[in-house]
């Protein structure tokens, strides 16, 4: 029921606008806020995670910059306990709010970094693959959310993320990815989106 009605909530917030009155902002964001506290009380129903990161994508289009408050936090409990296909549609969140908001999320950004990459890389490494199975297809999809997650923050203002206190340890092991993402993946996709992250940095 809860699921339905956060589903219900975000699809109806479709017929606003992003200039809303503060009735309805207030009526959203209160929303957000159960959304946020049941997530905290049930971190790994995996439906009830779903439905809130489509309910952030929603908030995102309809509050704008009156959301970001609310991001870190949101970030932090769906960081935690998801798998691969939770992982995907966490990064794919992430993606809209950097390529939205640009530079004003910059210090989300930098905390985000090496987190997410090395949870990203320790989901597609390692193990064996069915092949075509769903799993294989999972990490495939993954790889490719990992490069459009590099790729926003180089192509939005972000690209010193990549080099700051905290995460120039680790810019070696980005760009080398990146490399490989060139060279030795067949997928087309992951490597144009390599070539492009490149140029970009």
């Amino acid at each position: 029921m809860l699921c339905q009605l956060i589903q219900a909530v975000g699809t109806f917030s479709k017929g606003f606008p992003g200039n809303m009155t503060p009735g309805t902002q207030k009526l959203f964001t209160g929303t957000l806020e159960l959304v946020l506290l049941s997530l905290k009380d049930l971190p790994m129903h995996q439906e009830l995670r779903s439905k809130a990161v489509f309910y952030l994508h929603r908030m995102i289009d309809c509050l704008g910059v009156n959301i970001l408050p609310y991001l870190p936090p949101s970030i932090q409990m769906l960081m935690v306990n998801c798998d691969n296909a939770s992982l995907i549609e966490f990064v794919l969140l992430i993606n809209q709010i950097i390529s939205t908001f640009k530079e004003k999320v910059r210090d989300i950004s930098d905390k985000l970094l090496l987190p997410l990459v090395q949870r990203i890389m320790q989901s597609v490494t390692g193990g064996d693959v069915t092949p075509k199975s769903e799993e294989e297809r999972e990490k495939l999809m993954l790889r490719k959310t990992y490069f459009v997650f590099i790729q926003n923050l180089a192509s939005h203002q972000l690209v010193d993320v990549l080099a700051s206190e905290v995460n120039v340890s680790h810019l070696k092991d980005i760009l080398m990815s990146l490399i490989e993402g060139c060279y030795f993946f067949k997928d087309v996709t992951i490597q144009k989106l390599a070539f492009s992250t490149l140029k970009f940095i």
